[in-house]
């Protein structure tokens, strides 16, 4: 990965994953590096070489080929899977106005809605988000070698400190506030029930798979 920065970095900005605070990081980063960067607000848009995207990429817009002709480096951002859920809940529901019919009742959302709604226009599906965002399932199973073949590091919002502090002995650079932005959905209280619990993680099982593996195999 160090070698490869000065190339330029595809980062795979999966929502609700501390990204906001990640990019801003990230940004200041990129400053003090002189590399050129796309700003937080173009999302969809894959980084051409020496340059680093701080806006929302989903892996099936990248070229694989190129990133690893060009020897660029690539990094992703994950969380827990629930976690990232209903961070993704909140947000639609409290900052934007959608799914007004359930409000603080997220269970009864995703157990009549889990087959037929997607949070986002651009990106399809709300199970398995992570990995198919990620884009490392093959035959709906996860697929370990693509993903260590495509990702040289991970942010894991569960813990940005960690994550942080580890970028930072990749590359150098101090981070000055390893604070995580606060969230103004932070604080809201939803309906959780068991049984959405339990239909959750069933549908999940390579999110959570995914999850798993880097932590224990990435270091963390």
């Amino acid at each position: 990965m160090v070698n490869k920065i000065r190339n330029g970095v595809v980062w795979v900005r999966t929502p609700k994953c501390a990204t906001t605070t990640t990019a801003i990081h990230l940004q200041k980063f990129c400053e003090w590096k002189k590399m050129k960067y796309l700003p937080s607000d173009e999302h969809s848009s894959v980084p051409p070489p020496k340059y680093m995207n701080l806006g929302h990429v989903w892996a099936g817009n990248v070229n694989w080929n190129t990133i690893k002709r060009t020897d660029m480096g690539s990094m992703a951002s994950i969380r827990n899977p629930l976690d990232r859920f209903i961070s993704h809940y909140k947000h639609h529901t409290i900052q934007e106005g959608r799914f007004g019919q359930y409000g603080d009742d997220v269970s009864s959302f995703y157990l009549e809605n889990y087959s037929n709604t997607h949070f986002e226009n651009y990106f399809r599906g709300m199970d398995n988000y992570i990995a198919n965002y990620l884009d490392v399932i093959t035959k709906e199973k996860l697929d370990v070698e693509l993903l260590k073949e495509r990702y040289d590091f991970f942010f894991v919002a569960d813990d940005i400190n960690k994550s942080l502090m580890k970028f930072e002995r990749l590359t150098g650079y101090t981070f000055d506030n390893k604070d995580i932005r606060e969230n103004v959905t932070q604080n809201t209280n939803l309906i959780i029930t068991d049984e959405f619990i339990e239909k959750f993680k069933e549908n999940n099982e390579i999110d959570y798979q995914l999850y798993e593996y880097v932590i224990t195999e990435y270091g963390y």
